[in-house]
């Protein structure tokens, strides 16, 4: 502006609304959570977390809201590489940290999670690693 082409600046600005640990600023959406599932090595995720749910005594994904608690309302989902993911214990007849997991992560699309859409376990959706945060924070609610 008003200065001769030779003499530009440039300046990258890089910021986000993603609330970081140890960092200052301001409007943050707040982590509520990170999950993730870690399946054998070949295992089609689909099928395992349907064996789990089945030798649970479970007949479908929906019926896992009748016996585990996921949070009540709706967040932005960040994709993960930094998280340890739950690890399945084949051993135990009734995993429910797992399938709660798995719920959640039917409840998720690459970008929200909301718990009012069916649950949908794909190959995608279970092997998802996210990080989820509120939007309680940043918008107000009434």
């Amino acid at each position: 502006m008003g200065s001769p082409r030779t003499r530009r600046a440039s300046e990258r600005i890089v910021g986000s609304l993603l609330g970081e640990p140890g960092r200052g600023g301001g409007a943050k959406l707040s982590n509520v959570m990170t999950i993730g599932l870690k399946f054998e090595d070949g295992a089609d995720p689909v099928k395992a977390t349907y064996e789990i749910l089945h030798s649970a005594g479970l007949g479908s994904p929906e019926d896992l809201r009748c016996f585990t608690s996921v949070p009540e309302e709706p967040m932005v989902c960040v994709p993960s590489d930094r998280i340890v993911p739950t690890a399945h214990d084949k051993r135990l007849d009734k995993d429910f940290p797992f399938l709660t997991t798995a719920l959640i992560l039917g409840l998720c699309t690459a970008t929200f999670y909301d718990p009012a859409r069916p649950v949908i376990w794909t190959q995608t959706s279970l092997t998802r690693k996210v990080r989820l945060f509120s939007l309680g924070g940043f918008y107000a609610t009434s």
